[in-house]
């Protein structure tokens, strides 16, 4: 990674966590508005005061202290910087949306509704987004449920490829491929599985597939699984991308055939 890409990824990085920050100091400032009144399980009636208040104080406090912590996890290269609770492509997606600055992160979580839209319309707005975001989660959850497992956890692959980095690999997740997927060596595109929750993309140097690189994908992966991987094949590992559901769905059909 040459050293005006770590300084663009940082870049990045610092937008997204402030707008991040942003958006959960808005919600302890809406908590704090409305610190007299909590809406009960129906929706229809608030909570008490003296519960209402507490259960504002409390939402209040974690929206303060998710704004200071670092939002996801920054590496450069193959060291980690920093660790959070969201994907670091998450808080990039974050920090490119045009419509997500730092004064309307903050609105639109001290707002109940967004910002210009009338709460009908909004309320439009929020189920349909829902809905695709339903749709889309069963779609990759269909993809993923066709895996095929074809080296098992423990199992070793020799590369058998003259004056490469590495002569082979032992799997510490289960690896296979995903039908109905394409991958730069015209073979069907690869995966790492693992336990976790994340899920993202390896490129990797493949000095016999045109162009010098091949993508494999990561799915149901954990931090300590991800990394173990990332430092078994870093001689021919060029780069790394984590990604949100929304946008490895997005990544997928790049590789989808037809």
């Amino acid at each position: 990674m040459t050293e005006k890409k770590k300084k663009k990824d940082i870049k990045k990085y610092l937008k997204g966590y402030a707008r991040h920050a942003s958006m959960n100091l808005g919600g302890a400032a809406r908590d704090l508005r409305h610190i007299t009144k909590y809406p009960s399980k129906d929706k229809k009636t608030d909570l008490p005061l003296k519960e209402s208040i507490k259960k504002r104080l409390k939402g209040a406090a974690s929206s303060v202290y998710y704004a200071g912590m670092p939002p996801s996890e920054l590496s450069v290269g193959r060291h980690t910087l920093m660790k959070g609770h969201h994907t670091a492509q998450e808080v990039y997606d974050l920090a490119d949306n045009p419509d997500e600055g730092v004064i309307r992160s903050f609105s639109k979580s001290y707002n109940k509704w967004k910002p210009g839209l009338p709460n009908k319309e909004a309320s439009a707005c929020y189920k349909n987004n829902r809905k695709e975001t339903y749709i889309m989660k069963e779609a990759l959850a269909k993809i993923l449920r066709s895996a095929v497992v074809d080296q098992p956890k423990g199992s070793y692959k020799h590369f058998g490829l003259k004056d490469y980095p590495l002569p082979g690999i032992k799997y510490t997740t289960d690896y296979g491929y995903l039908p109905g997927h394409t991958g730069e060596d015209k073979a069907e595109l690869d995966f790492f599985r693992g336990t976790g929750k994340k899920q993202g993309t390896l490129l990797f140097h493949r000095p016999d597939v045109e162009g010098g690189k091949e993508t494999k994908t990561y799915f149901n992966m954990s931090t300590k699984e991800l990394s173990r991987i990332r430092k078994d094949l870093a001689p021919i590992l060029l780069d790394h991308t984590a990604m949100s559901q929304k946008r490895f769905a997005e990544e997928l059909k790049k590789f989808k055939d037809g």
